[in-house]
């Protein structure tokens, strides 16, 4: 483990917040103390020994093989339209590293204020940066993921496309959307003791309900339309058509990518200016 060192400056009495926009500016005035925090939690990562990074790809790698080899050669049909089995390794790396930086930034989150409560009574930090530095660190590694990804795509029979350019956009969807739901988690999770369990139980059904080991047109016509309103589902599906399909996706289609970051966004910031001196109180 490494410590964490912030400047002095954040040492001040922390002032209250009446607005979302409060909240913004708590953030960005308190912007180097989040890089300061944010690589530490990415040093975290190695501080065990040089081969720790190799141990925290082993899980990944393993879920990835393991998939590939059911739903491309026992149950191709889970595949959907790709009925190539290199080309589905791609098809599911796309899938499973975003779906780990997900469910990783939310479960961490969710007890994230208490983990850092020494920090808050001793140092003007807003709330929000817990949940953030963790949601930076964890889609960051993400991104480093997706560069190793583009790069193997070849290998597995995957063109490489003018598109690839494009493909840091869905991710960044993903990360806002996840920085919003990262933040409501983190209030109620410090005044709810339960909700880093509760979370750990819902993953499985959001893990299942979204196109992330298989593609959305194995299912009825009612599940697409349900599945349609998981935040996953749509920039996932602009991911894959970028990388794999190497086509320009329809205005409308980014159009899409809009309405949950901003919904989430909205809502985690109106919950940390809301709850702000009660999470404090409790902590």
């Amino acid at each position: 483990m490494t410590s964490t060192s912030i400047p002095r400056s954040v040492i001040l009495s922390y002032p209250a917040k009446t607005s979302d926009l409060d909240v913004i500016k708590d953030l960005n005035r308190h912007r180097h103390a989040l890089a300061t925090l944010v690589t530490d939690d990415i040093r975290q990562h190695s501080a065990s020994g040089p081969l720790s990074w190799a141990w925290g790809l082993a899980h990944p790698v393993m879920l990835i093989t393991v998939y590939a080899v059911v739903f491309s050669s026992i149950m191709p049909q889970r595949a959907g339209a790709i009925s190539d089995g290199k080309v589905y390794v791609v098809f599911i790396c796309l899938g499973m590293f975003p779906w780990l930086a997900f469910t990783k930034s939310l479960q961490r989150s969710a007890s994230s204020l208490k983990a850092g409560r020494k920090l808050l009574r001793c140092a003007s930090l807003p709330l929000s940066m817990f949940p953030a530095k963790t949601v930076i660190a964890e889609w960051l590694l993400a991104c480093g993921a997706l560069g190793l990804i583009l790069a193997l795509a070849p290998a597995f029979g995957v063109g490489m496309h003018w598109t690839w350019l494009l493909a840091p956009i869905p991710m960044l969807v993903l990360a806002v959307t996840t920085l919003g739901l990262a933040i409501t988690l983190s209030v109620v999770g410090g005044l709810i003791d339960d909700t880093p369990k509760i979370i750990q139980l819902l993953m499985p059904l959001l893990m299942w309900s979204a196109p992330i080991v298989y593609a959305p047109e194995i299912l009825p016509d009612w599940a697409q339309s349900v599945q349609a309103w998981h935040p996953l589902t749509h920039p996932l599906h602009l991911l894959r058509e970028l990388v794999i399909g190497g086509t320009l996706p329809a205005l409308l289609d980014w159009a899409l990518l809009i309405p949950w970051p901003i919904a989430a966004l909205g809502i985690g910031l109106r919950m940390a200016a809301r709850w702000d001196g009660a999470v404090r109180d409790v902590l």
